[in-house]
């Protein structure tokens, strides 16, 4: 409800890659229209991380790396479960930009993601990063 009406009515589902976990560590496809991003799409990875779509751009990366909130810097959760632990294990970036994993209970902000059509235009007034 933070967006625009007109963004929001342009919000389309999309399909993506992501490991369910629980023990499923196929990777597999999704299609939603909102969605977390993986460790890999965020430019980084982790030992029991699978390969879950394509690193961003550097200038994405740089702009989505780091959260903040009220003007501090926090911890966001990915989509992407540590495989080597068969339950409740998350990857997450740290509030330096570096991937960590937890416990699914912890307590990491979220960052949701979407897709827009290439043809609409977004003012940097409309931009929440």
């Amino acid at each position: 409800k933070l967006l625009d009406a007109d963004i929001q009515a342009a919000i389309s589902e999309t399909k993506f890659y992501y490991t369910p976990g629980n023990g499923n560590n196929t990777v597999t496809t999704l299609q939603r229209a909102v969605f977390l991003l993986s460790v890999t799409e965020l430019g980084t990875s982790g030992s029991f991380a699978n390969t879950e779509g394509t690193a961003l751009s550097s200038a994405v990366f740089s702009q989505l790396a780091i959260a903040h909130h009220n003007g501090s810097k926090v911890s966001q959760w990915t989509r992407t479960p540590n495989t080597g632990y068969p339950n409740s294990y998350v990857y997450y970036l740290d509030a330096e930009g570096y991937s960590k994993y937890a416990y699914s209970y912890n307590s990491h902000g979220s960052r949701p993601a979407f897709t827009l059509p290439a043809s609409t235009l977004v003012g940097e007034d409309m931009l929440i990063v």
